[in-house]
């Protein structure tokens, strides 16, 4: 089963594309290029550990990660242990309201 939107394999099977966490933590540092410095004066990078990229998206519910691996799905639900993602979700708030000057610091 494939993701509908591109051609990333879906639930365990794009889990086993990464084969560690130590990969994707790679792979994340390599995607902020002097392009994007050009791009975004005054910008920075933060990596938010333990994280996963689907761990900014909404709570999930506590049946969410079972229902999702039952139709095959997005890992959405499954964050690394140690988690906390109302914490992570606090903190990316912060970090773009500081960046807009919304608030003063981090």
């Amino acid at each position: 089963m494939y993701n509908r939107d591109d051609n990333r394999p879906a639930g365990d099977q794009w889990r086993r594309t990464h084969r560690s966490e130590a990969e994707l933590q790679r792979l994340i540092h390599a995607i902020a290029t002097p392009r994007h410095s050009r791009a975004l004066p005054g910008a920075t990078k933060e990596v938010i550990a333990p994280a996963r990229h689907f761990t900014a998206l909404l709570p999930c519910k506590p049946e969410g990660p079972a229902i999702l691996r039952a139709d095959g799905d997005d890992p959405v639900c499954d964050d690394p242990e140690g988690t906390d993602r109302n914490a992570v979700h606090r903190r990316i708030v912060s970090l773009v309201a500081a960046q807009l000057g919304l608030v003063d610091g981090v």
